[in-house]
């Protein structure tokens, strides 16, 4: 196979979509909407069903798959969890916290060092040795506390488990129980293997959903689409953080101490949006810049006062106003220097 003709899948595969393509036991699995779980032994062919019933009046989303062996087990929306052997029975099991119609959207899980670990898009661990009991593992050192980054994939690779996360974070782990967390751009003991070949593999993983333009991937800075908006200049605000440390001695001397490139600035825009520029601006936030975890570049990024800068979106667009032929969308960019982020 060369991967320069490709094939389009036959349903019921092409029916719901998928979230994630795993390959585990000897086949292809994809995991999307409405519970399903589908499986391949070409990834042309593919067949499946559901995981779960209608849960009071909710239908859920798979996210990712994982085996260990033994047992599959698939993790998606409001924090749910299926278990299953043989692929026709599946076993609800939930993390901690979750409820029939509250919990967290779980967006990846993998299978090492003797058990399954998930991560969740609001930022927590957990792990279970059989799928079906799950606890809740200590926030990752390095961890923001006040807004944890989304947990977005997770692979076991050379005897550790490696996530890749929103804002810039990974997180590393030799248990799964115990969490070292770092940004791109520290130094930390994780360092080495999370910005050497396990990086990689997260970077030429699957990382979203199936049918994303293979090009996007983590660390890509994307060009502002021409056909969305530019932000409203009389709603800007601007904080730029300062990159300065400063203390004061026993001896009373005040030192001030430059530590790198310090934290990004952030601003606060809002965007008028007119026909269906709204579903393309949450578009592009979801899918090119995988929800805040992707920079991009815009011309009117100098206009704020930041030439020669990337963004990306600290916050999700959320609408703010609305008019007869407009909708406003207001969100917090975080902004650096394109050098510090390439």
């Amino acid at each position: 196979m060369d991967l320069t003709a490709w094939t389009t899948p036959v349903a019921p595969l092409t029916t719901t979509g998928a979230n994630r393509v795993r390959y585990l036991a000897g086949r292809f699995f994809a995991v999307g909407g409405f519970h399903r779980v589908y499986s391949s032994r070409d990834g042309v062919t593919w067949a499946g069903g559901e995981t779960g019933p209608k849960i009071s009046g909710v239908w859920g989303s798979h996210r990712d798959i994982a085996w260990n062996g033994r047992c599959f087990v698939v993790v998606g929306s409001l924090g749910r969890v299926y278990v299953s052997r043989e692929l026709e029975t599946w076993e609800r099991a939930s993390i901690p916290g979750a409820t029939d119609v509250t919990g967290p959207l779980m967006y990846c899980c993998a299978f090492g060092a003797g058990r399954f670990v998930a991560g969740s898009g609001d930022g927590k661990f957990y792990h279970s040795t059989d799928g079906l009991t799950w606890e809740t593992a200590p926030a990752p050192s390095g961890w923001p506390a006040q807004y944890p980054p989304s947990i977005y994939d997770i692979a076991f690779v050379d005897g550790r488990f490696l996530a890749a996360c929103s804002l810039g974070y990974f997180a590393a782990s030799s248990d799964g129980l115990t969490w070292e967390g770092v940004r791109d751009g520290q130094t930390t003991e994780a360092s080495p293997v999370l910005l050497g070949r396990g990086l990689r593999v997260l970077r030429a993983g699957s990382y979203g959903p199936a049918g994303t333009n293979p090009a996007l991937r983590l660390g890509t800075i994307n060009p502002w689409p021409a056909t969305l908006p530019t932000p409203m200049q009389r709603t800007v605000s601007t904080t730029r953080m300062d990159t300065r440390l400063r203390r004061e001695t026993q001896s009373g001397r005040i030192e001030v101490r430059r530590f790198g490139s310090g934290a990004p600035a952030q601003a606060d825009v809002t965007f008028r949006c007119l026909g269906n520029q709204a579903t393309a601006l949450l578009t592009f936030h979801r899918d090119a810049c995988r929800n805040g975890a992707r920079w991009f570049t815009a011309p009117w990024l100098p206009l704020l006062g930041f030439p020669a800068h990337a963004a990306r979106f600290f916050t999700p667009p959320q609408r703010a106003g609305r008019g007869d032929l407009y909708s406003d969308y207001t969100t917090t960019l975080l902004v650096r220097g394109i050098e510090e982020v390439l």
